[in-house]
């Protein structure tokens, strides 16, 4: 007897129905859920804060997604074996909980060398942790090669209403010290090569005529305009922001800028045109 298409057809998707159900039992099935939720206690031991704060390094804070601990090669972001020692002499003007702490805050503020920008602020979306699970995780790292100190009671620097603490500046403050701690003494900014020395007089500081031919040198008024009405005019800049701004804008410029602006330009040369700007 011979069996009609229709059938045939029928009998070729049901079996392919069952074969796909089949394979797809094979492949391992993981649930994911989302983050528990950390119960913090004003009362908690350093030693509890230890505890949370590796489960939330695990875990919630998604930190081991890009750094290691003690494996050869770190990934995206520098192995943190050790960090509790360099924390203490990574940057000029911060202790080890200024350090760690900014670098949770504020991970832009200072790019460890041979690495590149990216990381998430710990206390904003994706990662979102409270000041309080911050806590937790600079304890769990003051382990990786030393002791934890931290406490409920410990004040974080950048934490919301937080004052300063060893070198560390408040939200909203004067230019990072990071970032311009090297140039500060004539030295690169973290991961530049050598920067250009101005005469010891710094005769050209402060000049306006200085801080135009300065914007040109180093590429500026090929995207920005100086000129009322121009694309990305700079005119009329120093009455949008203040003198502050002008300068952390100045230091921390990205792409398009050259790759050369960051390994040629002074802190003395940011400030000349930090004036000019200023005047504008």
């Amino acid at each position: 007897m011979r069996v009609p298409v229709g059938v045939k057809l029928l009998g070729v998707m049901v079996g392919s129905t069952l074969f796909y159900a089949w394979v797809g039992q094979l492949v391992p099935q993981k649930e994911v859920l989302p983050p528990e939720v950390v119960e913090m206690a004003e009362d908690m031991s350093t030693d509890e804060l230890v505890g949370i704060g590796q489960e939330i390094f695990e875990g919630k804070g998604l930190c081991n997604t890009c750094h290691t601990i003690g494996q050869s090669g770190a990934l995206r972001f520098p192995d943190l074996d050790g960090i509790a020692v360099r924390a203490a002499t990574r940057v000029p003007g911060l202790d080890q909980l200024g350090y760690v702490a900014q670098s949770l805050y504020r991970p832009d503020a200072y790019v460890v060398p041979g690495f590149a920008p990216g990381m998430p602020a710990a206390d904003k979306p994706p990662v979102g942790l409270s000041d309080d699970e911050i806590r937790a995780v600079i304890a769990y790292l003051q382990t990786l090669g030393g002791s934890a100190t931290m406490t409920m009671a410990t004040t974080l620097p950048y934490a919301q209403g937080a004052e300063p603490t060893d070198g560390a500046d408040p939200p909203g403050g004067e230019v990072p010290p990071t970032a311009t701690a090297g140039m500060a003494a004539g030295e690169p900014a973290p991961g530049t090569e050598a920067a250009v020395t101005l005469p010891a007089d710094g005769a050209a500081a402060g000049a306006a005529g200085g801080g135009e031919a300065m914007l040109a040198r180093f590429g500026c008024t090929e995207c920005h305009a100086t000129a009322a009405g121009g694309e990305r005019s700079l005119a009329g800049v120093g009455g949008r922001l203040s003198r502050a701004e002008i300068e952390r804008w100045l230091v921390d410029h990205r792409p398009p800028l050259p790759a050369s602006y960051h390994q040629q330009v002074t802190l003395a040369q940011v400030r000349t045109m930090t004036d000019y700007l200023a005047g504008q």
